[in-house]
């Protein structure tokens, strides 16, 4: 079984548009006594793209911060949520794909009852007006994200109640059902 203190997973394909570069410049830029708590987890990374990110953490001085594991079967992610502190989502809200899509890997962090770091897409920014599951980040720099990981570990005894808030915004508004439900809904108009 896995088990990490201060757990900070991401997971999935890689793009350069989803961030991991920042995110891992943001981890060195944490003060020094968070910075060796913390443990960001990169699930799912092409082999070609771990070399390149462990010289990366390597360079940024936080190789032992860092884990890069290559892609699992998505039937492991959850064992990967299970030992999450904290789920993270630092995608570049400059990037026009972020200000239309609804990325499934917030909704999956929610539904896992963890609280958020997510930076201010629309779609993040829809679901922190319904409660406070987080902490909403102005960019995807790493300023921004280290910043917000500060934040978030500064009220590290609310992740549970900001865990809880968030599957409530996931069971009240995105669950399949509920989806089905709007879309019927709007077949019928």
């Amino acid at each position: 079984t896995l088990s990490l203190h201060d757990a900070l997973p991401i997971y999935g394909d890689y793009s350069p548009t989803r961030g991991i570069e920042n995110l891992i410049k943001a981890i060195s830029k944490l003060d020094f006594h968070l910075k060796d708590k913390i443990k960001l987890m990169i699930v799912g990374m092409p082999v070609n793209k771990i070399k390149d990110l462990t010289k990366l953490s390597e360079n940024e001085g936080v190789k032992e911060q860092i884990t890069i594991l290559p892609k699992v079967d998505y039937s492991q992610i959850n064992n990967y949520l299970k030992i999450a502190d904290v789920g993270i989502i630092p995608l570049p809200p400059e990037n026009i794909w972020w200000k239309i899509s609804s990325p499934t890997k917030t909704l999956e962090y929610l539904a896992a009852g963890k609280p958020i770091i997510a930076t201010n897409i629309p779609f993040h920014c829809e679901i922190f007006e319904k409660g406070n599951c987080g902490i909403l980040i102005e960019s995807g720099s790493p300023d921004a994200i280290a910043k917000g990981i500060t934040n978030m570990y500064k009220n590290k005894k609310d992740f549970k109640k900001m865990g809880q808030e968030g599957r409530k915004i996931f069971e009240k508004f995105y669950t399949w059902d509920v989806i089905a439900e709007k879309q019927i809904g709007r077949a019928h108009v």
